[in-house]
């Protein structure tokens, strides 16, 4: 019998999902001096967590709340920064 690790799972999921989050939070740091950057870098999140969040609703037996919340990341910091981009722009 095979024992089941998870932890590349937990860590690839990590990756995936906290690296849109870190640009973002970079995005909102800088969105005064370089405005497109926090562009770029909002819609390249919110694109990643709506993408992962798609993907976690596909399959039929469903999926973990961790793996639900940690998509749901990205799509949030993107939404954060691009609330800061158009108040900056202003």
């Amino acid at each position: 019998m095979l024992a089941e690790d998870y932890s590349g799972l937990y860590t690839i999921l990590a990756i995936i999902c906290l690296t849109p989050v870190v640009g973002a939070v970079f995005g909102i740091a800088v969105a005064r001096r370089w405005p497109t950057l926090a562009l770029v870098l909002g819609v390249l999140g919110i694109l990643v967590g709506a993408f992962l969040l798609l993907l976690l609703g596909l399959p039929q037996d469903g999926a973990l709340p961790v793996f639900w919340i940690g998509s749901a990341l990205p799509l949030v910091a993107g939404c954060i920064c691009l609330v800061r981009w158009w108040l900056c722009r202003r």
